[in-house]
């Protein structure tokens, strides 16, 4: 099977780190036998103006910044662009072509169409759809985009629900989760757990609410004051954060550790009583995934995806974002027995199987 993937998010030379999961939900197909892949990573954002042309035989970057910022020049401009692309990689010597991200690039379908023979497949991992694109009343055109009866995988069955609700369209769907490197994240038995050790890491910022966490682990320390908060992570929440541990004098129990490596998160999650993940939506939450796989079990907030894979046995799921509600969390946790055992398959391997097995039914 041949398969050409077209994105607007994919990891590149000026940013290695862009849509990591959209990269390893195309790599999972590598382990099938008889897979032919193609990338062409397109994106019009706007910006001081720039153009990147980059080709390697499986992959083709088209990487355009336009100092403007209209939603319907990003789009048409896109269109252009993508019209071309598809008629230089000749579409249709392949027999899937899978859109990752359907906004901005599936704007104008109704014209995109008439080049494409192969079957056509949307594969989504945006939250926006949960959020309307911040918008009162998205555009018309891009709940039309779903309206067209195109074949969806989701990362989770929360997600194909918001996407369904944002477009009022009824198309066929499929739910694939998020890939998790098992070869990093897994259970060691070299490292001890530690009692008492919490963790957590993220880019911080919205949807995120570490804030909430660190003031329930306040209240919480008042019963175990010895208990200890490792933060991992980066991003604009993050001085605010230490601003409020200095000036809560939780210096002592809640630590700053910065940008960590797979490694390194998976060695915390190892050392871990609980990962903590405080979120107003999540489509999956990779990172509660890989806490998972390394035995380590989760108080999570009761939103998106994530009580698809996390439940009462491997977890706790927080019903309300409130201070309170996370300071009973971290109290059950302490007497609470889990068994982080029988989880998804989230290997390169399993989620490829399954990935693999409805593209071919769609073909």
């Amino acid at each position: 099977m041949k398969i050409l993937h077209i994105t607007s998010w994919y990891p590149h030379n000026e940013n290695w780190k862009e849509a990591l999961f959209i990269q390893r939900h195309i790599e999972s197909l590598e382990s099938i036998d008889g897979i032919q892949q193609k990338v062409i990573h397109l994106n019009v954002s706007p910006g001081k103006l720039n153009y990147v042309k980059r080709k390697a035989p499986r992959i083709a970057h088209y990487l355009l910044n336009i100092p403007i910022n209209k939603w319907f020049l990003i789009e048409l401009i896109t269109f252009f662009l993508i019209s071309i692309a598809l008629i230089r990689h000749r579409v249709n010597s392949y027999d899937i072509v899978n859109f990752h991200v359907a906004y901005p690039n599936l704007t104008f379908w109704h014209w995109i169409k008439w080049l494409i023979k192969p079957k056509v497949i949307i594969n989504e991992h945006w939250s926006a759809y949960h959020f309307n694109f911040g918008l009162k009343k998205p555009p018309p055109r891009i709940r039309r985009i779903f309206q067209n009866q195109i074949p969806v995988i989701a990362v989770s069955k929360a997600l194909l629900s918001d996407i369904r609700r944002f477009s009022k369209a009824n198309f066929n769907g499929f739910v694939v989760p998020n890939v998790v490197d098992t070869s990093i994240f897994k259970n060691d038995p070299s490292v001890k757990r530690e009692h008492k050790r919490f963790f957590m890491v993220a880019q911080w910022k919205a949807p995120k609410k570490p804030l909430l966490v660190i003031q329930a682990f306040q209240l919480f320390l008042n019963s175990y004051n010895q208990a200890n908060l490792i933060i991992g992570g980066y991003g604009p929440m993050l001085d605010k954060m230490k601003e409020l541990v200095n000036h809560l004098e939780l210096g002592s129990n809640i630590h700053f550790v910065g940008a960590l490596e797979p490694k390194e998160i998976a060695h915390e999650m190892n050392r871990a009583t609980s990962y903590i993940h405080c979120s107003d939506y999540e489509t999956f939450s990779v990172v509660c995934a890989e806490a998972l796989c390394c035995g380590c079990p989760v108080i999570a907030s009761r939103v998106g995806g994530i009580p698809e894979f996390v439940n009462e046995h491997n977890g706790i799921l927080v019903n309300k974002n409130s201070v309170m509600a996370f300071n009973d969390a971290l109290h059950e946790s302490i007497s609470k027995e889990f068994s982080v055992k029988s989880l998804q398959d989230f290997s390169t391997e399993g989620v490829g199987k399954k990935y693999y097995h409805i593209l071919n039914e769609i073909h």
